[in-house]
């Protein structure tokens, strides 16, 4: 992370460190664990504010409540290369395990049709349907987690996610508390 840090100093730009996310052919990798993660993220702000680098995260989204972790509801829209237009930036091929889900229709000469039924059955990828999330203290910072993520494991974040979530949140309230 400080390695990226300092490309971000050179370009003049920002930075957002995600955790190694296990999907398509490295699902079966472990590349760093929440805790590496965590601990690497909190050095590197340290760094990124000594540097005057803006450093973020999808974990560290601030205290805006929120329902919905991403615009992969039907709020926004990729086309992809051979016209298709996907609601989620993960699912890019036809072959994706959830092209069914999120790519909802095509960028054709004259016109572009989207299937407005599939649309508005993706309103429903919001934390306020995830029985998993019903009694959960961070429900509202962390959103409920990727909707891709979520469907490829049964509708269930993976447990990494909520730890993840709880001890960023812990951690920036703390640093409310003590900041007054």
């Amino acid at each position: 992370m400080e390695d990226l840090l300092k490309i971000a100093k050179d370009l003049g730009c920002g930075l957002k460190l995600e955790p190694f996310t296990p999907v398509g052919r490295g699902a079966d990798e472990e590349i760093l664990s929440q805790d590496a993660y965590f601990e690497q993220f909190m050095l590197a702000l340290k760094l990124a504010k000594e540097m005057n680098v803006p450093l973020k995260s999808t974990y560290s989204s601030g205290f805006d409540p929120k329902c919905i972790f991403c615009a992969g509801d039907g709020e926004m829209f990729c086309v992809l290369p051979n016209g298709k237009i996907s609601t989620c930036s993960r699912v890019t091929k036809d072959d994706d395990l959830l092209a069914s889900t999120f790519i909802v229709g095509k960028v054709l000469d004259e016109k572009v049709e989207a299937n407005p039924v599939q649309v508005e059955s993706l309103r429903h990828l919001n934390v306020m349907f995830y029985d998993q999330c019903e009694d959960c203290f961070a429900k509202w910072y962390c959103m409920g987690g990727c909707h891709n993520t979520r469907l490829l494991n049964n509708g269930v974040m993976p447990e990494n996610h909520c730890i993840l979530e709880k001890a960023f949140l812990w951690t920036n309230l703390i640093k409310a508390v003590d900041s007054n």
